[in-house]
Parts: structure tokens; C-alpha cells; sequence
């Protein structure tokens, strides 16, 4: 396993992350499929070995606990809305 190569991929994917954020909300389907699909390319690229899969589970984690922070947000300001 090329541990090094893996961080690498992982930190590339997180400078892509940013750039769709720029183009997309993280709330948003579009996102959330380019997430999902380039999340699964990496597992394969290391054939699936456990350690990258948690790696990539705890990146989509985080990703989603900053979207329901978000949309929690956007729910709440919207309660408030004509009260």
C-alpha cells in the first residue's frame, strides 16, 4: 500500500472539494454526487482496504455534519421569518 500516494490522493480530492464549494452549495445534489462518486473512486483505486475506506467514510462524515449544521441553519432563520 502506498500510504503516501493515498494522502496525496486524499489531499487533492480535498482541494477539489473547495473548488466545487465555490460552484456549488454543500447542501446541494450536485455535490453531494460528485462527493459520492470521486469518494468511491479513491476506495477502489486501493482496492477497497479498510483503513481507506474509513478514511473516506470519516471525510464524508465531516462533510455531512457541515451540511446539516447549514441546513439546521437555514431552517431556523426561515422559522423567524414573518413572526
Amino acid at each position: 500500500m502506498d500510504w503516501e500516494k493515498f494522502f496525496k490522493d486524499v489531499m487533492n480530492w480535498m482541494n477539489a472539494a473547495n473548488i466545487m464549494l465555490k460552484n456549488y452549495p454543500i447542501d446541494s445534489a450536485e455535490y453531494w454526487k460528485w462527493v459520492i462518486d470521486t469518494t468511491g473512486r479513491i476506495e477502489k483505486r486501493y482496492d477497497g482496504h479498510p483503513l481507506v475506506v474509513g478514511i473516506m467514510v470519516a471525510i464524508i462524515r465531516y462533510q455531512d455534519e457541515i451540511a446539516q449544521d447549514m441546513i439546521a441553519k437555514k431552517e431556523s432563520e426561515n422559522a423567524g421569518v414573518g413572526v
